[in-house]
């Protein structure tokens, strides 16, 4: 790969990931948030705890939330 390809890769990446960027900003701006379609073991215990919960009650109520909102 020249040096001019590597540059030109370069720039398309950078251009990829500024756009990424706005699309989250803008997503925060409506009040959207990213997050995984399973919860982590961390996430998991957070609900739980929250919620008075043993974990799986909180695997369910996670997923049937991500769920709704598809």
């Amino acid at each position: 790969m020249t040096r001019d390809d590597q540059n030109n890769s370069r720039t398309a990446r950078s251009a990829q990931l500024h756009g990424a960027l706005g699309l989250l900003e803008d997503l925060t701006v409506l009040g959207l948030t990213v997050a995984p379609l399973q919860p982590t073991a961390a996430m998991l215990g957070a609900g739980a705890e929250a919620g008075g919960v043993p974990p799986e009650t909180a695997r369910r109520v996670y997923e049937a939330m991500v769920a709704a909102a598809e």
